[in-house]
């Protein structure tokens, strides 16, 4: 929008100083359309009229201006000294530049006459007028413009301001604006850029110092599709999808192997019960009525050395021993359930209830196991299952073979 906007504006001023001095001065333009191929046609030209004329080559003339069309190039040797003065005369009055005398220009030489005509034509622009941007808006345009428009003010207070000048001043200052509000434009954006880079580079920096905390900080996190928590680094959790993660002191970790190390042991024996009850005849249950009914508190060794227990069969007895182990294993269920080993007869009591002794059949075994590994998976729902130096023991379920619940037996070390 703003490289339009002075196209525009710099269309107007060109085309209005190329009338002026058409019209008021005699300047004779060749027009040549502002293309690379129209420009080098004419520029063989001028070089061959030069070498014809015995001169080295082209020499392009002073004052040449540009519009987004057309190339306008003064021929040279047109206009009339007295001509050429009087455009002088006008444009340094109005742009308030010390005067000279006709007899004075005259000695300047057509050269000087020339580059005086171009640096007041540059100023009628809001260009620089000298150094290695002349010709060109440098980096000083607002400067440029607030000097052309002073000089615009005062030669306004003139009755006899040339009301052509005044327009071609107006539109140079408004060409000049247009690139002063695209200079501002490219600075802010420039700004813009350099301040986001900054910010990028501070955001980056503050990334990557997340990034190696998050590396360091390990905790437990849910995987959202299957429920299960593991032990991973907060950048393990955010990189797998995990959700809910929840950073873990050694100290709550060393607790949790514990408790696990407890489910362990519960479900072992749990799974060597299921598999004792398998098989066992119906009229079994009975003899084993008095070794069960004993005190739970009473060690393996102690029921051993019982009459009531050396009359049991092999299959009766491994039952039995299964049932007993459970038992005292589950006892340890206490802390996990409550974070305290202390307990009360009570709940022992509650506890024991809750596991098989003699009952009907083994399919009351089976039931009775369902139901508490169902508390048993509650138990382990909140611990992870991937913590170094411990692993979960599966829960065997009705129909699991026995053969399966001795090899895992075996290789956590029970017998």
């Amino acid at each position: 929008m703003q490289q339009q906007e002075f196209n525009d504006n710099h269309d107007k001023f060109v085309q209005a100083t190329v009338a002026n001095n058409q019209d008021k001065y005699g300047t004779v333009y060749d027009v040549i359309p502002r293309n690379s191929a129209a420009a080098m046609d004419y520029l063989k030209t001028l070089h061959a009229n030069g070498v014809a004329q015995g001169q080295q080559g082209a020499a392009i003339p002073s004052g040449v201006m540009m519009d987004s069309q057309n190339i306008y190039v003064p021929k040279p040797g047109v206009n009339s000294l007295d001509s050429q003065y009087k455009q002088y005369a006008d444009y340094s009055k109005a742009l308030g530049q010390p005067s000279m005398s006709e007899s004075q220009f005259g000695q300047i030489g057509s050269d000087g006459r020339e580059k005086l005509g171009t640096r007041l034509q540059n100023m009628l622009a809001g260009k620089d007028t000298d150094g290695p941007n002349a010709g060109w808006y440098g980096k000083n345009v607002q400067s440029s413009i607030s000097n052309l428009q002073t000089a615009r003010d005062n030669y306004a207070k003139d009755p006899n301001a040339d009301k052509s000048i005044l327009d071609l001043m107006d539109k140079g200052i408004a060409a000049a604006t247009s690139v002063q509000a695209s200079n501002d434009k490219h600075a802010d954006e420039q700004a813009d850029k350099q301040s986001n880079r900054i910010l990028n580079r501070e955001q980056q920096i503050a990334d990557d110092k997340q990034q190696r905390e998050d590396a360091r900080k390990y905790g437990y996190a849910v995987n959202p599709q299957t429920n299960e928590v593991s032990y991973v680094s907060k950048a393990d959790a955010d990189a797998k999808g995990l959700s809910n993660f929840e950073p873990q002191t050694p100290t709550t970790i060393k607790s949790d192997v514990h408790d696990i190390k407890v489910l362990n042991d519960v479900v072992l024996k749990a799974n060597r019960v299921r598999s004792m009850a398998q098989g066992i005849d119906p009229s079994s249950w009975g003899p084993m009525a008095k070794v069960l009914a004993d005190n739970p508190n009473d060690t393996v060794n102690q029921i051993m050395k019982e009459k009531a227990f050396g009359a049991l069969s092999s299959k009766q007895q491994d039952y039995v021993i299964a049932v007993l182990n459970l038992r005292e294993s589950s006892m340890g269920l206490q802390k996990v359930l409550t974070g305290t080993a202390r307990s009360n007869e009570t709940q022992i009591q509650a506890l024991q209830n809750t596991l098989p002794g003699v009952e009907p059949s083994s399919d009351v075994v089976n039931k009775k196991l369902d139901q508490f590994n169902q508390n048993m998976e509650l138990l382990r729902g909140g611990l992870p299952r991937n913590l170094q130096g411990v692993t979960m023991i599966p829960i065997q379920s009705s129909g699991s073979s026995n053969t399966a619940t001795q090899d895992t037996a075996a290789k956590h070390g029970f017998k």
